[in-house]
């Protein structure tokens, strides 16, 4: 059975695999494959399942039910913040992603569902510079709108295979979840086909 299963309102929500930090030979992808087993022998706890989080009692990552091994990424705030240099990565998930603040808002506006090709449901959840960046996104369009009233909410640079089109997807969601835009239309722009159709579906 898991380590730690993490309940709100009686839900499932988050499942922890933890592996002994004293054992050499224990190895965060072990823990991934426990969640894999736990997945396949006791499927009801992962009915409402919103992530998993592995650990070795130092490095830690967090995924979704869906998520390979290589898709597990660290959690980096506290607050919504980026944690101190050094910290551990179980503390800054735990202190961050795990706040209940955070985990609600979490289950709240960062979770898709995607299929490919006719392919079962892929759960997507945000990474942590996503979360982070539509935060800081909402916060500006909210000043440009209501403050200075230029409409200019700004721009966000991210890397090539950063998740932008993900993220723009949950900006969305976050902007028509706040009553103070009034309903607002979306125009997204790409500059390939194969962008349209994955932001389509």
């Amino acid at each position: 059975r898991p380590d730690i299963v993490v309940f709100v309102n009686g839900l499932p929500l988050v499942v922890f695999e933890l592996k002994n930090p004293a054992d050499l030979n224990a190895d965060i992808e072990d823990a991934y494959n426990q969640i894999q087993t736990y997945q396949n022998d006791i499927e009801q706890l992962f009915i409402y399942n919103l992530l998993n989080i592995i650990s070795d009692g130092t490095v830690a990552r967090y995924g979704s039910l869906t998520a390979d091994y290589r898709h597990y990424s660290p959690w980096r705030l506290i607050n919504d913040e980026k944690a101190p240099e050094g910290m551990l990565e179980l503390d800054v998930l735990t202190r961050g992603l795990m706040n209940p603040k955070t985990l609600l808002h979490f289950l709240k506006g960062f979770v898709l569902f995607m299929t490919q090709d006719g392919t079962p449901s892929i759960k997507i959840i945000a990474q942590w510079h996503q979360y982070h960046g539509v935060l800081k996104a909402v916060e500006r369009a909210l000043d440009a709108y209501l403050h200075k009233k230029d409409g200019k909410g700004g721009v966000i640079w991210f890397t090539q295979g950063s998740g932008k089109s993900l993220l723009s997807i949950f900006y969305v969601m976050a902007i028509r979840e706040r009553p103070e835009f009034e309903n607002p239309t979306f125009v997204i722009v790409t500059d390939r086909n194969d962008l349209d159709g994955q932001l389509y579906g």
